[in-house]
């Protein structure tokens, strides 16, 4: 697959048969969760000050959480990633849980946009092909389950405000975000 495919690392939603686990793990910006099956990541919990209030958040969500070392090697990315090193993740398979054909074209445009790098809500809207839809943009953000690896900390208000982000601990963690990313991006 090409890495800058992303539309090809958005997968259909798992079948009810298809068991997913949770993966609950220490990172420079606190604790994350990462859920998902043989079918792609589902879910990315990030920023949570402590292991119980990830925990607590989990059961919240799952009803029966299965928590393994599931899919070390994306924990490892993610870890690495949160300690400046640049990843865009598009090559991560992510359960798609965005129903409408502008959801998905947002998500896909949004993957596409490299490391270090921001957009507007408009710019957004405008390449997933509906440029008055900004508001709809910032919508499909809100309600992003799989934050990093659809990178809606890159997707700025417009005059470069910072916009919403759901964590926990909201655009402070957005803002700690998108310094690093500009700390570690390539100068060309």
């Amino acid at each position: 697959m090409n890495p800058r495919d992303a539309s090809a690392a958005l997968l259909p939603p798992a079948s009810e048969s298809v068991a997913t686990c949770w993966s609950l793990f220490e990172t420079p910006i606190g604790w994350i969760g990462l859920c998902g099956s043989s079918a792609g990541v589902s879910r990315t919990l990030i920023g949570y000050a402590s292991p119980g209030a990830l925990a607590q958040r989990v059961e919240e969500l799952d009803d029966s959480p299965q928590e393994e070392d599931w899919h070390p090697e994306l924990r490892q990315r993610l870890c690495r990633y949160l300690s400046g090193a640049p990843d865009d993740f598009a090559d991560v398979r992510v359960v798609r849980n965005w129903t409408t054909p502008f959801q998905q074209q947002v998500v896909a445009h949004l993957r596409r946009v490299p490391y270090g790098e921001t957009l507007s809500y408009r710019e957004l809207a405008e390449r997933a092909g509906r440029p008055k839809a900004a508001r709809a943009v910032g919508q499909v953000m809100a309600t992003n389950p799989v934050p990093l690896l659809v990178p809606c900390h890159r997707v700025l208000a417009s005059g470069g405000r910072m916009g919403g982000f759901s964590a926990p601990t909201g655009l402070e963690l957005k803002l700690t975000l998108l310094q690093m990313e500009a700390a570690g991006r390539p100068s060309i």
